[in-house]
């Protein structure tokens, strides 16, 4: 084909009417902090930075940088969306959906724990007993609940599954106090027999399964968190310790994050004394689980040892730093937003420093 003027003028302007096309209007925009303590954040961002190290620096990325500068595609990286049940380790299940997550633990005798019930009784009925199913349960076999937080998205399936099932349900004062106000799909809670409140320090057994439950109060005032017992698939049935933090979102208030900051610090000091060492959560986005499920699938084991390590074992120290590193994200976005910490902020480095033994990249 011969180029003539004619024709380049003709295919550029095509080119241009093209390229008009685009609705920018439904670009999100640039983050700013215009009140931001610029030098606050530099020291607390390095902080965090250190904190995490190399293993967990995708969960500094979640939720220092992308939550903060790129909350958009933070949201867009959970959307609602069907997940195949997973089974990470022996006798826990996953039956959330990519929103968020529920787990179910078999403590014994084929009588399931289930923590908690995803956003709506549909979703508690489409896809936690679905889930169930898959892994050779029914609903029936649904004894507790755990409702980690008084956020619909972990308790509003509690209702469908209360009147179905009647299993006990578990949850901090304070949650139950607002869900019981809720209107939106609130649990049974007045003339509900099976309702229990858990304390700080508590321990609970189900069956033969003992968990202690922690409050931890900041993404919400009665946000709970609580180490189990959970055993790999690998031929010795290896035994590890999960830790479940009830409520990672940052909040909006000063008071609330300085809640946060100290309950972070507070369950990491209990997961070193405990040695937990695995990390799960109650959304994909804080514990990786979407991943992680992908590399379980092609996972294999045998009397001489797994082809893959199990993804969700971290280890004592990483799980520990973990915590702390979410802890100086929530410090990191007060300092964007201009907001003072009191208490909190001054102590960074010491404290990261009394707590931590790492190494520090270059």
């Amino acid at each position: 084909m011969k180029l003539t003027t004619k024709t380049i003028i003709s295919g550029f302007l095509s080119t241009s009417s093209y390229a008009q096309t685009t609705n920018f209007s439904e670009f999100f925009n640039i983050t700013t902090f215009p009140n931001q303590d610029y030098d606050l954040a530099s020291a607390v961002i390095q902080e965090a930075r250190e904190v995490a190290g190399v293993d967990m620096w995708p969960h500094f990325m979640h939720r220092c940088i992308r939550s903060q500068a790129y909350p958009e595609l933070s949201d867009v990286s959970q959307n609602d969306g069907f997940i195949e049940p997973a089974s990470p380790f022996k006798n826990v299940f996953f039956v959330g959906q990519s929103h968020w997550s529920a787990w179910a633990i078999d403590t014994g005798n084929r009588e399931l724990l289930l923590i908690d019930t995803l956003a709506s009784p549909e979703e508690a009925e489409a896809i936690i007993l679905p889930g169930l199913e898959k892994h050779g349960y029914t609903g029936a076999d649904i004894k507790w609940v755990i409702i980690t937080h008084e956020h619909f998205d972990h308790y509003a399936g509690t209702r469908f599954l209360q009147e179905r099932f009647e299993p006990f349900v578990y949850a901090s004062e304070d949650a139950w106090i607002t869900m019981a106000n809720e209107t939106i799909y609130p649990p049974l809670y007045h003339n509900y027999s099976k309702v229990r409140t858990v304390s700080e320090g508590e321990t609970v057994n189900f069956n033969n399964f003992s968990i202690t439950f922690h409050l931890t109060p900041g993404h919400t005032p009665g946000t709970i968190s609580f180490f189990f017992p959970v055993q790999d698939h690998d031929a010795a049935g290896t035994p590890h310790l999960a830790g479940i933090y009830g409520g990672g979102g940052i909040p909006s208030t000063a008071s609330a994050k300085v809640d946060q900051v100290n309950s972070f610090n507070r369950f990491s000091n209990l997961a070193r004394e405990v040695g937990a060492d695995v990390l799960l959560s109650n959304h994909q986005t804080q514990d990786n689980s979407l991943w992680h499920f992908d590399l379980l699938k092609y996972r294999k084991c045998d009397a001489g040892g797994c082809n893959l390590p199990n993804p969700f074992v971290v280890g004592t120290d990483a799980y520990a730093r973990y915590l702390v590193t979410m802890g100086l994200c929530v410090q990191l976005k007060a300092a964007r937003d201009g907001q003072e910490l009191p208490g909190s902020n001054a102590t960074i480095e010491a404290r990261a420093a009394e707590q931590f033994d790492h190494e520090c990249e270059g």
